[in-house]
């Protein structure tokens, strides 16, 4: 291209500048910080150079850069499935809407666990008011009488079942 210069070439240096830089090279690839990455500019210089020990190292390496990789990425998938399956049950207890609300109220705090969602919505959600007529079905309710309970509550526990026994026999339940 026009306007490159060419790369320098390289001067010519006496032998005793060769034999310290050559000691420096020897230094710096058998330092324990230095040598890798010093092997590894000397290979990006020089390709044909190999330096098996790194190769194998590098292999290594790489080997598990891959496995925690996968690793991360199965953690990933189980997380998400383990979210997925606790979506499906909870969705399977309520409607759509409160779904809705429920993982609004994740999304709120953060949260990633549907079940501590799910019970923070029960803890905010307003109870329902009570039916009487459909939970009894038409039928009233009263205690049983309580004589006898505080003075022997063996006795009255006996008498109780003894009447509920002889009413099953009879046929008769009380309501």
């Amino acid at each position: 291209m026009a306007g490159e210069q060419p790369p320098p070439q390289p001067q010519e240096f006496d032998d005793a500048t060769y034999i310290a830089a050559g000691k420096l090279a020897i230094a710096l690839g058998r330092n324990k910080e230095t040598g890798r990455p010093f092997r590894k500019l000397v290979k990006k210089v020089d390709p044909s150079r190999t330096f098996p020990g790194d190769d194998v190292q590098d292999l290594r390496e790489e080997f598990e850069a891959k496995e925690k990789e996968r690793t991360e990425k199965a953690e990933h998938q189980r997380i998400l499935d383990a979210q997925e399956a606790q979506r499906k049950d909870v969705a399977g207890r309520y409607s759509g809407d409160e779904v809705k609300e429920i993982e609004a109220i994740m999304t709120k705090h953060g949260l990633a666990d549907y079940q501590v969602g799910e019970e923070l919505y029960l803890s905010r959600r307003k109870p329902a008011t009570a039916r009487d007529e459909v939970l009894s079905q038409g039928r009233t309710w009263s205690l049983p009488e309580a004589d006898g309970l505080v003075e022997n509550p063996s006795k009255w526990a006996n008498d109780q079942a003894v009447k509920v026994i002889d009413e099953i026999k009879s046929g008769m339940l009380r309501p």
